[in-house]
């Protein structure tokens, strides 16, 4: 919540009342590694003094060398079949 609304203040106050910082989100994330992109460094500097080793940074993307290329899929098929445009269908 604190690095979401990005401020300072909550996130030391959550965590004088004991919130743990290597908890992670539904998504695997802890919230050190939610400050990667954010504008506030003290938040960011702060979590990583904190925070376990193996939570600070991102993990290296699975799907890096993935991409959904055109050749993967023939003419007929449509990645999305419920594109609409001014509720108009474009098929």
């Amino acid at each position: 919540m604190a690095v979401d609304k990005q401020n300072p203040e909550l996130m030391f106050l959550l965590l004088q009342k004991g919130a743990d910082v290597n908890k992670v989100t539904y998504q695997g994330y802890s919230p050190c590694q939610l400050t990667w992109g954010r504008n506030n460094r003290e938040i960011q500097q702060h979590l990583l003094s904190v925070t376990e080793k193996s939570l600070q940074y991102l993990p290296e993307s699975e799907d890096e060398d993935s991409s959904d290329s055109e050749s993967e899929h023939s003419d007929d098929e449509y990645m999305y079949d419920d594109c609409k445009l001014m509720c108009q269908g474009l098929n």
